[in-house]
């Protein structure tokens, strides 16, 4: 069994940055588990009919309409403190390294280690994602990734990886619409303009990586996670 473990910081985290790559391989019969640290309490109330106070508890209810979309059977939701884990840092990666020593995933994805937006939480993720991984046996899990976003696509402002240090590009074209029905899931985060952007994006819609660990060869570049992965 193939299996996959996606960790990110706040709801709505795992759709912008890897919605595509998650359909992708649910629906090839890959075993997902995604672990999201915080309920994101700290963010946006937008359009959410809500007041903050309840806000945590409405953005976890999005994260698991969207997981469903998505395909994502199980998540795992840490209710860590939004905007205050680059504190946490002995406790963030001691909960990831129980989450992989328990689910055996052979690979694991989460955020860039720049942020790309430059949030501090994004950060913490994933810089206790790498000590986890690191502090884990060697046979299990096989690759790490860091989900990044191309220098040369990087609007002002965000923080973009030199495009010759991507390791793996996935195609998911077919896979943009329920990137965007799962980004309509996190309706009190996302509006119609950012929805309008995700739509015009020029096909094919690709969401690259920087494999940051690997315990197995591979080939680079790549064009599938697994690669490399015994069968």
């Amino acid at each position: 069994m193939r299996k996959l473990c996606a960790i990110f910081a706040h709801p709505d985290d795992e759709t912008f940055s890897a919605g595509g790559t998650l359909a992708r391989y649910a629906d090839a019969g890959v075993e997902i588990t995604l672990v999201t640290a915080t309920s994101g309490e700290a963010g946006e109330v937008g359009s959410a009919p809500v007041e903050r106070s309840g806000l945590g508890a409405w953005r976890e209810r999005e994260l698991f309409e969207a997981a469903g979309v998505l395909g994502i059977k199980t998540v795992r939701l840490l209710r860590l403190s939004d905007g205050r884990l680059e504190g946490l840092g002995d406790e963030l990666a001691a909960s990831f390294a129980s989450v992989l020593e328990e689910t055996k995933p052979q690979v694991v994805i989460t955020e860039d280690v720049q942020g790309i937006t430059g949030h501090p939480d994004h950060i913490a993720v994933a810089r206790a994602v790498l000590r986890a991984f690191d502090g884990l046996a060697e046979s299990s899990p096989l690759k790490l990734y860091e989900h990044v976003l191309p220098a040369s696509l990087a609007p002002p402002g965000m923080h973009g990886t030199p495009d010759d240090y991507i390791t793996t590009i996935l195609n998911v074209e077919s896979w943009r619409d329920r990137k965007l029905a799962a980004l309509r899931a996190h309706r009190s985060q996302v509006g119609e303009e950012m929805l309008a952007l995700f739509e015009w994006f020029p096909a094919p819609f690709l969401e690259q990586y920087v494999c940051v660990r690997t315990r197995v060869p591979i080939l680079i570049p790549e064009d599938d996670l697994f690669a490399g992965v015994p069968a």
